[in-house]
């Protein structure tokens, strides 16, 4: 009777939906390849092991290059609607056009409306 009931549970396990969890995506620049440096823009990416040891899902990076941001963005952008709660920090120069902002990432150079 143990290993029917075994099996059963492990199906049910396997039919059911995946489980909501919480996540995190911690960008930080501190350091600019032709920008100056902004002391302590990477320091937010200092917390992101304390989110982890909590069971958070954490993705972050310090000083990422354009392709490292949107990677991480993609990524923490997959199945949104089945997560429990979401946090996104995100610190370091800033570009805007009145309406919409862009975080600066490490490679930006002078920024122009057409180049963000």
């Amino acid at each position: 009777m143990r290993p029917l009931l075994t099996a059963t549970a492990l199906i049910a396990l396997a039919a059911a939906p995946a489980l909501a969890e919480d996540r995190a995506l911690i960008l930080g620049v501190e350091r600019y390849d032709d920008l100056p440096r902004l002391t302590g823009g990477a320091d937010v990416t200092d917390f992101a092991a304390t989110l982890g040891q909590r069971g958070v899902r954490v993705l972050a990076r310090p000083n990422p290059d354009r392709g490292e941001a949107v990677t991480l963005a993609e990524q923490f952008a997959r199945d949104l609607d089945r997560d429990d709660r979401l946090l996104v920090s995100v610190t370091g120069r800033v570009a805007t056009d009145g309406t919409r902002s862009w975080i600066l990432t490490a490679d930006a150079d002078d920024p122009t409306l057409i180049g963000v």
